[in-house]
């Protein structure tokens, strides 16, 4: 049996896990333990206003696409692939700031936040899924991009990345789903393992 984690514990690598995560995504070479809160201010500044708001035809329906920074060509945008599935893009905004770098791409898959919902399961393959990223960069007329995907968002990534390997500049995973049976495995041992008043 494993042995259980307190409250702090958890609470500690839950934020170690992000602290790490924004480095990754930050592309910064090296970390400064000494002023952690340069790294916080980067990520708490206020949320720009979007540079472009679209609503793009996909397979299915329209999906919502909203863009800081200028798609140009002058730098390799990243887009951003949500959790769920069924989560918006609302939990990247924290990472707007980045924009000043290169154009940040956030999207609502079809049936969630801002995109169309025509709750129609023969949309939720993850084949679409994946069509809908290529269209979406097709539409934007980006040649490669960086692609994050967390959670969910990571699964459909990582077939994005096998499908259209030279339309990648590179491939972040975030609390990577990639096999339903062995999430199934650790979610039951993460209940297991919590207190009974959780």
């Amino acid at each position: 049996m494993s042995p259980r984690l307190s409250n702090k514990e958890c609470s500690k690598m839950i934020k170690i896990s992000v602290f790490f995560l924004t480095l990754s995504i930050l592309g910064l070479p090296s970390v400064s333990i000494a002023s952690p809160t340069t790294q916080h201010d980067i990520l708490i500044s206020p949320y720009p206003e979007p540079t472009q708001e679209l609503m793009i035809p996909v397979k299915g329906g329209k999906v919502y696409v909203r863009i800081n920074g200028k798609v140009d060509g002058k730098s390799i945008p990243a887009v951003f692939i949500n959790g769920g599935p069924g989560s918006r893009h609302n939990g990247f905004v924290r990472l707007l700031g980045l924009a000043d770098e290169r154009p940040i791409i956030l999207y609502d898959q079809l049936d969630t936040g801002k995109s169309e919902h025509p709750n129609n399961p023969v949309n939720w393959k993850v084949k679409r899924f994946v069509e809908e990223l290529e269209t979406i960069r097709v539409e934007l007329n980006i040649e490669r991009w960086h692609v994050v995907g967390h959670s969910w968002g990571s699964a459909i990534a990582l077939e994005y990345a096998v499908r259209y390997p030279q339309h990648i500049a590179s491939t972040v995973l975030a609390g990577t789903y990639i096999s339903t049976p062995h999430w199934l495995k650790d979610a039951n041992l993460l209940i297991n393992n919590a207190p009974d008043t959780v």
